[in-house]
């Protein structure tokens, strides 16, 4: 029997694969560099190294139980940093997320027990209180021209302190009395497997992705960031671009604090401790610029994933807190490192293209 008739008879082809002709090796070439050129692909990376190594440290990462944990701590950083994420391509910072996210479930948390105010009302409360901060450091910082630092590191203070004093550092609790609208909102999905928060997130990344890539507000946004002077002349509203900014940032803050007040059923004056320094370091881990310009919410959601992932990481291999901190501060500067690097390459490369 000839080898052709054998190879036709059990089903084997006994043609040589084509080679990769010059078309389709610059296809593939090109693929690959448009890959790499996005600003996500090194914080990709990044996450699939640090996924490994503690799958490789810790049989226990790579579950479903601690993929639960990692995506609603995702989803707790990364609805914060995606406000943050769209301001600091305008070109500006806010520090008050932290105390935002506190105040607004412990507004709507202390409405609903002390004053038996209906949820719905009571958590509106709370999300118009996030509000009419986001309007507060967008006018501060727009109209009287003042650094954005500045004025939200200083709102920061104020209002983690008025929220101490007030509470005396105590939690408001719902005691087990928790409503369907927070049941909706923070709750079980999927027998436990998925928490409400993550499919939140994920509507809210959605929307936001859309808007600063394929809108004209997120066209303004990035013109805003990149030159506010030279855009302003054009006739891009810069002003209104930084406070509404700003108010999306509070907005989204106080609502990720109320969804997880639907999640642990109680708020606290000190649960948001730091989380503005997280979720900047979860856009800048993304790929977004410190200078403005420059940055996606699809970077910041993977800063998020590696921030939570080293998180619950470093606990599965009985790291010592601290060891968070500084994993933390290193992925931070190694980040700005290599953004700067890419900058410069693009610069280098479009100067040379023009020649």
């Amino acid at each position: 029997m000839s080898t052709e008739k054998l190879t036709r008879r059990v089903g084997i082809s006994s043609s040589v694969p084509p080679q990769l002709t010059p078309e389709r090796r610059q296809r593939a070439t090109g693929l690959l560099r448009v890959l790499v050129d996005r600003r996500e692909f090194g914080s990709l990376v990044a996450l699939l190294l640090t996924c490994t190594i503690f799958s490789l440290r810790s049989p226990y990462f790579l579950t479903i139980d601690e993929f639960t944990n990692v995506s609603l701590l995702t989803a707790e950083y990364g609805i914060i940093a995606i406000g943050v994420t769209l301001l600091m391509v305008a070109g500006e910072f806010d520090l008050t997320v932290g105390a935002v996210f506190a105040l607004a479930p412990w507004i709507a948390g202390s409405l609903y027990v002390s004053h038996h105010w209906p949820m719905g009302l009571a958590l509106a409360a709370g999300i118009s209180a996030a509000v009419g901060i986001g309007v507060l450091n967008g006018v501060l910082t727009v109209c009287l021209e003042l650094p954005s630092f500045i004025v939200t590191l200083g709102m920061l203070f104020f209002w983690q302190g008025m929220l101490i004093g007030v509470t005396g550092g105590y939690p408001v609790s719902l005691a087990g009395n928790r409503p369907e609208l927070l049941r909706l909102m923070g709750g079980p999905l999927f027998g436990g497997r998925l928490f409400a928060p993550v499919i939140w997130y994920l509507a809210i990344l959605g929307i936001a992705a859309y808007v600063l890539e394929r809108t004209s507000w997120g066209n303004w946004i990035h013109a805003s960031g990149s030159n506010a002077a030279a855009s302003r002349a054009m006739g891009v509203p810069v002003a209104r671009v930084k406070i509404v900014g700003f108010v999306i940032s509070a907005l989204l803050a106080g609502v990720t604090g109320v969804l997880i007040f639907g999640y642990q059923g109680s708020a606290a004056a000190a649960q948001g401790e730091d989380f503005e320094l997280y979720a900047i370091v979860a856009a800048v881990v993304g790929g977004t610029s410190l200078f403005g310009g420059e940055g996606t919410v699809i970077g910041s959601f993977i800063g998020a994933s590696i921030i939570a992932s080293a998180s619950s990481g470093l606990v599965l291999v009985g790291a010592p807190p601290a060891w968070y901190t500084a994993f933390t501060g290193f992925v931070l500067i190694a980040a700005v490192i290599v953004n700067l690097r890419i900058d410069r390459a693009k610069l280098r490369s479009s100067l040379l293209g023009n020649r």
